[in-house]
């Protein structure tokens, strides 16, 4: 693992705001990936959650794609995303918020956390806490994770992890279940691969 350094959090703020707005009509997320996510929870195969996703969060959205996607396969359940540039604004079901730090009311909320942007953290420990506390008892923590190329620890992209690392982390220091692990074929750029977790 390793990560890059900012000189101050107002850096890492600036850089992240700067990217996404280079990036706004960029998609990296993967239609599939949702699609699958969704179909994993509504599988009643005792592992996964005990009924139809009613709460859904997405960190690092952008343009907000992931909440559309969410929304058309759980169109009963409440999806938000959340991004930390201003042009949140611009997109529905999105505000604007840095994921590292919790917000109250989204403690034990959520059947399901979506996010392909754990790459963008400048404190993986502290953001994945904040993730796993908005999960409910039942509720299934997704991070779909860059591989390869695309997984280098950059100005924009602080944190570099391998799967294998991600996974050690998350069940030895935070004691997660992996439930699920797949490749995800991308159509643009490498391939990445989705975990799935539990408390």
């Amino acid at each position: 693992m390793k990560l890059w350094k900012y000189k101050s959090y107002d850096e890492y703020v600036r850089v992240q705001v700067n990217g996404n707005a280079s990036k706004l009509t960029n998609v990296w997320a993967d239609e599939s990936c949702i699609d699958y996510i969704c179909n994993f929870a509504r599988n009643p195969d005792g592992v996964t959650i005990k009924h139809p996703p009613q709460h859904v969060i997405c960190h690092g959205t952008r343009n907000g794609s992931e909440q559309k996607w969410f929304i058309k396969n759980l169109p009963d359940a409440a999806v938000i995303g959340t991004e930390i540039s201003h042009t949140a604004n611009e997109f529905p079901n999105t505000i604007q918020h840095d994921f590292h730090v919790p917000i109250e009311e989204y403690v034990n909320k959520f059947d399901i956390l979506y996010s392909n942007s754990l790459d963008h953290s400048y404190d993986p420990m502290k953001c994945l806490r904040t993730w796993i506390d908005q999960i409910n008892t039942d509720g299934l923590l997704c991070i779909d994770l860059a591989q390869g190329q695309e997984m280098i620890s950059r100005e924009l992209d602080p944190l570099e992890i391998t799967s294998e690392e991600l996974i050690d982390l998350l069940i030895n220091k935070f004691s997660l279940k992996l439930v699920e692990r797949k490749v995800i074929d991308r159509k643009r750029g490498v391939n990445s691969e989705l975990l799935i977790f539990k408390k």
